[in-house]
């Protein structure tokens, strides 16, 4: 009887012990994306020197910087923010109407404030707009881009883009531009919020940015925006952010347990 009481209490100890392992074990956290500040720079001149619609950006630390360029034909040449140079996510061009868009990035671990200086080829007509957000993968903050552009004339709908976001808890960011001589309002579908928007048809330059998430599981989501009146000649670019994730350890070995049998003799349940 007193060898089955020890065996009980072996297995009791054995269990709590395993039960705090696991109660202490962090195992992999994923750090939850979240907006941190946005800004719109309203529609001016950049230019090729990149001295053009220069203006003060506030970033959070630890944060990816996302900016939308949109303009006429100009191609954009570089961005960069507080002299750091952005990497470009993805562009296109209408070639019917003639607008171009353009999405960059930036991580940054120390944050702070920042001049946005644009490069173009030669003088255009620019609108800037910044989204920066907390949470993300620093080594690989952007899983996927997808970029269009819709030549339809009048009638037309908007701009509607599919991405795979490939990673779970990813978010997506958009930018959208309309260049012709109707002024349109941006709506975002359900869901999507619209940050920012510039709508100024003698300057040629609708614009709006937003965003989504997260989406878990990873997979197929749409970007969706819509035009106010009716008139397609709409560009997108998209991107699927990646989540910051907090590392971890592989989870700890579950040692074997004793298993309990039931002993036809007096003494009571045995382990073995």
């Amino acid at each position: 009887m007193k060898k089955t009481l020890k065996r009980i209490g072996s297995i009791i100890l054995a269990t709590v012990l395993i039960i705090g392992l696991f109660a202490f074990y962090p195992g992999t956290a994923y750090a939850a994306i979240a907006k941190d500040t946005s800004q719109l720079q309203e529609a001016g001149t950049c230019n090729n020197t990149g001295t053009g619609n220069t203006f003060s950006y506030t970033a959070a630390a630890n944060s990816l910087i996302v900016v939308a360029v949109g303009s006429a034909s100009i191609g954009h040449s570089g961005i960069t923010w507080n002299g750091n140079a952005l990497t470009q996510i993805g562009t296109t061009q209408n070639t019917g109407a003639g607008q171009l868009i353009s999405m960059w990035r930036y991580y940054t671990a120390s944050g702070g404030t920042g001049t946005v200086a644009v490069t173009t080829v030669s003088n255009v007509t620019c609108v800037i707009g910044v989204i920066s957000f907390t949470g993300v993968d620093s080594a690989s903050p952007i899983a996927a881009n997808a970029q269009e552009s819709e030549f339809g004339g009048a009638g037309g709908s908007g701009s509607s883009l599919n991405i795979n976001t490939t990673v779970d808890n990813a978010w997506i960011v958009s930018a959208v531009l309309h260049t012709h001589g109707t002024d349109v309002n941006f709506t975002a579908a359900s869901g999507q919020t619209k940050e920012l928007e510039n709508t100024n048809a003698t300057l040629a330059a609708d614009f709006a940015m937003g965003y989504e998430g997260p989406f878990t599981p990873s997979g197929t989501q749409a970007s969706n925006w819509t035009v106010t009146p009716t008139f397609q000649y709409t560009g997108q670019v998209l991107a699927s952010i990646a989540p910051s994730s907090g590392g971890g350890s592989p989870p700890p070995q579950v040692p074997d347990l004793p298993q309990m049998w039931v002993s036809s003799r007096e003494e009571g349940p045995m382990f073995v």
